[in-house]
């Protein structure tokens, strides 16, 4: 994105131009402001430009201990001939049912959450519950895909000397899109020669360079390793180690004399249900609020097992039963009778309006699948009486 993309992005959506966050102002962003060329200016280093009063200071002599000891010192300087390195590693993706393949990786630390690309989880036969997956871009954008699914999965390196925990990800149709392909043999650098990387470089024309899965926090923290290897200039490529492998990091020589795009993460966060109905269903509305340190009684114990065992989906409906309890009085006994009393009871006193009324309701829960007729005569069988309730000032129907 070029620089007056950038300035024009963060004027329209009002946001900081130091972190982009739309919730805050410049001078209240908790980053430092900008060090190139000893800036100090509150923007971003992505929209810095020279100012002649800057490059009057930067030009005055100075010496650092780096100097004084005769060492060269390290270039700080920002080259908009560069573009960063995106941490990608190679490894395996093993399935629960133990069907692997080796996928492209990449290492997030913005993220909050881990990704899978669609098209891989398909073809390992990853399934899990469907879900919305929301993403959370500069300038507070959102963007949702919708029927995604919550799938789990392993990591393994391709040394086989690390295999992580059981994963829960969310798919998404794509993931960044192709990363930038690495043109250049790391091995040139000093402190890059004795690396052993999860994959070979420079990538030729026709490398895939397509993402399979992204990983975010708390996972990203926990495969790396160690501090990264540096080289002298801060514009040289790094290598970090990772549990799944070294990777490659850092900046590299832009390939393009046009510098009019630039890559930027994205924070990522994960919504199981639509947004408003999520509000719409949150507890709180009801008064009730969460506890993180309430246990569970015996009895609700139970009941929770007892839900669960009883809840299934079947042909894109979810059923479930009774929570009877272990002592739950016998009902084999036939209450079809009293049943049926009560009903003809209650339409006595109905007039033929609201009769029509629990007539077209029930009619209709049949019609939705959401109830079946039973046989007239079978046995054991427990019948909810008939209570119908109308809400007249509410245009409810029965």
């Amino acid at each position: 994105m070029a620089r007056e993309d950038i300035l024009s992005t963060m004027k329209s959506n009002k946001a900081c131009t130091i972190c982009y966050d739309h919730t805050h102002h410049a001078k209240e962003c908790q980053l430092p402001p900008c060090k190139i060329n000893n800036c100090g200016r509150k923007h971003s280093r992505f929209v810095h430009v020279d100012h002649k009063d800057n490059i009057k200071k930067n030009q005055q002599p100075a010496k650092d201990q780096s100097e004084s000891q005769g060492q060269p010192k390290s270039n700080i300087t920002y080259h908009p001939t560069h573009q960063a390195i995106c941490k990608s590693v190679q490894a395996y993706i093993v399935a629960p049912d133990g069907c692997r393949q080796t996928v492209r990786v990449i290492l997030d630390s913005w993220s909050e959450v881990t990704l899978i690309r669609r098209d891989t989880a398909d073809t390992l036969g990853l399934n899990g519950t469907e879900c919305t997956l929301q993403l959370v871009t500069s300038g507070n954008k959102t963007q949702q895909f919708r029927h995604q699914k919550k799938v789990r999965f392993e990591l393994e390196s391709l040394n086989g000397n690390y295999r992580s925990q059981m994963i829960t990800a969310s798919t998404a149709p794509e993931i960044a899109g192709p990363i930038r392909r690495i043109t250049f043999n790391p091995k040139i650098y000093q402190h890059l020669k004795d690396i052993t990387f999860t994959e070979s470089y420079p990538k030729s024309a026709s490398t895939d360079t397509m993402v399979d899965v992204m990983v975010g926090e708390p996972l990203y923290s926990d495969l790396l390793i160690g501090a990264p290897i540096k080289g002298r200039d801060t514009n040289e490529p790094i290598a970090q180690e990772t549990k799944l492998g070294f990777c490659l990091a850092g900046a590299m020589l832009s390939q393009s004399k046009n510098m009019s795009q630039a890559h930027y993460s994205c924070r990522t966060s994960l919504t199981p249900l639509e947004l408003d109905l999520q509000s719409f269903w949150n507890l709180k509305h009801i008064g009730i609020k969460h506890q993180p340190s309430y246990e569970y009684t015996m009895e609700e114990k139970m009941a929770i097992d007892k839900a669960k065992e009883l809840t299934v989906k079947e042909n894109n409906h979810w059923t479930t039963g009774l929570l009877w309890q272990p002592d739950a009085p016998n009902i084999s006994n036939n209450n079809y009778r009293k049943a049926t009393a009560i009903m003809k009871s209650v339409e006595k006193r109905m007039t033929p309006e609201k009769l029509k009324q629990v007539n077209d309701s029930y009619s209709s829960w049949l019609e939705q699948d959401f109830a079946e007729p039973l046989p007239p005569h079978e046995t054991a069988t427990y019948y909810l009486e008939t209570h119908p309730v109308f809400e007249e000032d509410r245009n409810t129907k029965c």
